[in-house]
């Protein structure tokens, strides 16, 4: 995968960039860490400038978060919530938890959630949804979503201009640590859904059947 990201960064340029983030956002199987690592080394090449790979990095990171964002804002949240019921046993929040959620990025600091989702794979997309089902503003959405792509790209593309050609060392410790997290993500995942099978399928003593 590698090789042909190189390669379209090196013929398209900033366009190469932001098109390849754009598609990353849209749930699209291409890593960040990998796009915005090239991008920084064929800046300290001096092909490109390191401000414009971070620049087009960022705009197709904002405008890839916008697809999801706004089919939450056209379904709502009760469709949303909907959808959620329908398919709460495999999910990993109680309905009342969702409700908090919605609020909580309505009302409190949801530009701060989204900013902070950046790092994280997935996440970082999947977030769009019930901010704008919740009916969070698209200003704030766009500037947490900012914010957030402007610092992890940057940090992203100043590993790869400062490593040069030694980026795929980044790369790969990069993914080590992603792999990591990605284990104690679903680690976590099965410990959930075996506590909550084992309290809906708990019996009653037979203090409780009786009141």
């Amino acid at each position: 995968m590698t090789d042909w990201i190189h390669e379209l960064i090196d013929t398209a340029s900033y366009s190469g960039v932001a098109v390849l983030m754009l598609l990353e956002n849209i749930i699209v199987p291409i890593p960040a860490e990998t796009v915005m690592l090239l991008a920084g080394f064929v800046a300290s090449r001096g092909d490109l400038s390191f401000i414009g790979v971070v620049a087009a990095g960022t705009a197709g990171s904002v405008v890839g978060n916008l697809p999801l964002y706004l089919w939450g804002r056209h379904i709502g949240r009760r469709r949303v919530r909907s959808w959620f019921n329908r398919h709460s046993a495999w999910l990993l929040l109680e309905p009342e938890q969702l409700d908090r959620g919605f609020d909580w990025i309505a009302k409190r600091r949801g530009a701060l959630a989204i900013a902070m989702a950046r790092p994280l794979p997935g996440v970082c997309t999947l977030i769009s949804l019930p901010a704008g089902a919740a009916g969070m503003s698209a200003g704030r959405f766009l500037a947490g979503s900012f914010v957030g792509a402007a610092i992890w790209n940057t940090l992203l593309a100043t590993f790869g201009f400062q490593l040069g050609e030694n980026y795929r060392h980044a790369e790969r410790y990069l993914g080590y640590t992603l792999i990591a997290s990605a284990s104690l993500l679903v680690g976590g995942i099965v410990w959930h859904l075996l506590h909550r099978w084992r309290r809906l399928h708990r019996k009653p003593s037979p203090i409780s059947a009786l009141s």
